[in-house]
């Protein structure tokens, strides 16, 4: 995700799989959306996880969300 402006930010591995064409990480990206109070801080949202050693090629496949602050 890399750094960003803000607080609010977020990333998430929703799940690890295999295919024909290797591994496939799918990531979930989170972002403040218009509505939402967030510290004026640059942040670094990270994920890691750990995999067995392959020769396989990883893929990434990435989800974008922005959360809704609107006042309910």
């Amino acid at each position: 995700m890399g750094p960003q402006p803000t607080a609010g930010y977020a990333v998430r591995i929703t799940r690890i799989s295999r295919n024909d064409r290797g591994i496939v990480v799918h990531v979930t990206t989170s972002s403040p959306g218009p509505n939402c109070t967030v510290a004026q801080v640059r942040t670094h949202p990270v994920a890691v996880s750990r995999l067995r050693k392959t020769d396989r090629p990883v893929q990434f496949e990435f989800t974008r969300t922005t959360r809704d602050c609107t006042a309910r």
